[in-house]
């Protein structure tokens, strides 16, 4: 991955993009699920674990998981894009 990010600027800068958009969807979706979940359980209890909520419960933290990685690969993008800048401007 880290080859990948160091090809081009433009490259490393579109991925770094996506990144942010995936980690903005999944962000603002886990606090929706979660409420919508946590007031699901609270009204039906076992119920509603049996009945899906404990797979919902999974799945947002599968989305947090996802989030994460995208945060992180975020992170990565932008120290490479700085290390490249003060290179180049270090060069002139």
């Amino acid at each position: 991955m880290l080859k990948l990010l160091n090809i081009h600027w433009l490259l490393t800068f579109m991925i770094m993009l996506c990144m942010a958009l995936i980690f903005g969807l999944c962000s603002f979706n886990i606090f929706f699920l979660a409420k919508a979940n946590i007031t699901l359980v609270l009204d039906f209890g076992l119920t509603a674990l049996a009945d899906g909520a404990f797979i919902e419960l999974l799945m947002l933290s599968l989305y947090g998981i996802i989030s994460l990685a995208c945060f992180l690969i975020f992170e990565a993008c932008k120290d490479i894009l700085i290390k490249k800048m003060l290179n180049e401007h270090e060069s002139c």
